[in-house]
């Protein structure tokens, strides 16, 4: 089992004085808009860094890539920065965050032998889940489940170890 601390969402200060079973944790993001500021105090220098990559997608504009690239919307950025930060509040460092040509945002979380890919596009939010390079599966993508992601990209590193619940 992984513990997480406790994280208020709705305001910018965390309680870290208990911590709770990942399957008890469900976050919920903030509904303000972001903006550069609000990302000052991540945890994860990675994170910062990735934050930074984030924002810098906002200037891509339509054809980026030399070609039909399309422009990456607001709506994109705003919610890779709040799954971002979600990420972030329970000390998860965000592995890589890339622009992509169909106007998404791809955030890979990994370990050693696994691999959550976060998809945000336009009109969905949809997650890949690899292990051992494997395809094993699919699905959309809602903020409140990021507690059975996280559990699940570090249940093989508890096998790994010899950790049992």
């Amino acid at each position: 089992m992984v513990f997480l601390p406790q994280v208020d969402f709705a305001s910018s200060a965390s309680s870290l004085t208990k911590p709770v079973p990942v399957f008890n944790f469900s976050p919920i993001a903030s509904a303000r808009v972001m903006k550069v500021g609000d990302f000052a105090d991540l945890k994860k220098t990675a994170n910062r860094e990735i934050q930074a990559q984030i924002w810098d997608f906002a200037k891509l504009r339509a054809g980026w890539d030399d070609g039909s690239a399309k422009q990456i919307g607001k709506r994109e950025i705003d919610l890779a920065l709040d799954i971002l930060k979600d990420f972030d509040a329970c000390g998860i460092e965000v592995h890589f965050a890339a622009p992509g040509v169909n106007g998404e945002i791809s955030i890979e979380l990994r370990n050693a032998s696994r691999l959550l890919e976060i998809l945000v596009y336009p009109h969905e939010t949809s997650f890949l889940r690899f292990q051992n390079k494997n395809f094993i599966s699919k699905g959309m993508f809602k903020l409140v489940e990021i507690a059975s992601h996280i559990d699940w990209l570090h249940s093989s590193e508890a096998q790994e170890n010899g950790i049992t619940e």
